[in-house]
């Protein structure tokens, strides 16, 4: 069995175990969930929030927004079967079993337990590789950063699993922005693109999340976006509030 550690996110709100090599949680994650929800809860309603976690590794996002709100029921769905395991205990690690479960399947080819399923929202830091690059040698690392099947077949399934309406969150890779918006072209709207800045000193963002609703018409709308670093290299505070205090995107991000 590969060798784990023992990490703590959120500024050790969250207890998360992970392979030592190979593809481990990145902010990435952290930030994907804090991106979930805006619009999401019907006013004076107690019910659940059904957020599904396409491709959700360890656990990291599913487990972000499962401790940031409790009016999120969250599902992890993921493909490789160790990685599954590690997030199904660390579901229970953290004591969040109420909130969340793990799902083994490929999310092009859900297992049966989800494919009639529709969720509020659909969350995804989907493979971004392009497998003409060179990819990852370690196996799980390149299974899950690889992008055999391109934006429009691991969207589309995405959006299957999406209640009309619902929202579909993606973090994704800056130079991929192109083809992320041509594979959600007539299928979605309300097409929300949100920036994160390394610093504010003019540097190109290298991570971007993509916000939009299932069958919706509305413009597209570029937001400010949000800055990572002081020039220091420490986190800003609006990052600090998500990476540490669990805040919410909405919460922090200035506004246009």
């Amino acid at each position: 069995m590969a060798t784990t550690t023992i990490d703590h996110l959120l500024d050790g709100r969250l207890v998360l175990e992970q392979p030592s090599r190979g593809f481990r949680a990145s902010i990435d994650a952290v930030l994907l969930a804090a991106a979930v929800g805006s619009g999401l809860e019907a006013a004076g309603s107690s019910a659940r929030v059904e957020v599904l976690d396409a491709g959700c590794g360890v656990g990291t996002a599913t487990l972000c927004l499962a401790r940031r709100k409790a009016a999120f029921a969250v599902t992890g769905l993921e493909i490789e079967p160790a990685t599954a395991s590690l997030a199904r205990d660390n579901v229970a690690r953290n004591s969040l079993d109420d909130q969340a479960s793990i799902e083994l399947g490929d999310v092009l080819d859900p297992p049966i337990s989800l494919r009639h399923r529709q969720f509020a929202a659909v969350m995804t830091n989907p493979p971004f590789n392009p497998t003409s690059g060179q990819v990852a040698g370690d196996g799980a690392r390149a299974l899950a950063t690889s992008d055999a099947a391109g934006p429009v077949a691991w969207l589309g399934a995405c959006l299957k699993r999406l209640a009309p309406g619902g929202q579909l969150v993606v973090v994704h890779r800056a130079d991929r922005l192109p083809a992320v918006l041509a594979s959600l072209d007539r299928v979605a709207g309300q097409i929300e693109i949100i920036p994160f800045w390394p610093r504010a000193d003019g540097k190109p963002a290298k991570r971007v999340v993509i916000r939009c609703r299932k069958g919706r018409r509305a413009p597209t709308a570029l937001l400010p976006g949000l800055v990572l670093h002081e020039t220091t290299g420490k986190f800003t505070p609006m990052a600090e509030a998500i990476l540490r205090d669990g805040a919410g995107l909405d919460d922090v991000m200035p506004g246009p």
